[in-house]
């Protein structure tokens, strides 16, 4: 399998916030699939709700906000992608 290098920002971890490292991809996988990846490895920010999909989170490819998009679980990430992923707030 072909693999490709990311740049991963993942903020609402509490102290341990990860900002732009490198992380390797299989060259196929998509938003969805790393988003599965990082929530088995207990990398992903504090959730409320637990959405099956996701989409409690809001989640940027290039600066570009994917989550909100249809089809971003099918986005195939690339060679150089900037992911940034976030914890949903609302506040009132």
């Amino acid at each position: 399998m072909v693999k490709a290098r990311i740049f991963l920002s993942v903020y609402g971890t509490g102290d341990s916030a990860i900002r732009d490292a490198p992380f390797e991809v299989d060259s196929d996988e998509t938003v969805l699939g790393l988003l599965e990846r990082l929530d088995a490895l207990g990398m992903l920010p504090k959730r409320f709700g637990e959405e099956k999909d996701y989409l409690d989170l809001l989640v940027f490819v290039n600066h570009k906000n994917v989550a909100v998009r249809p089809g971003f679980d099918k986005k195939s990430l690339a060679e150089g992608d900037k992911v940034i992923i976030l914890q949903a707030a609302a506040g009132g």
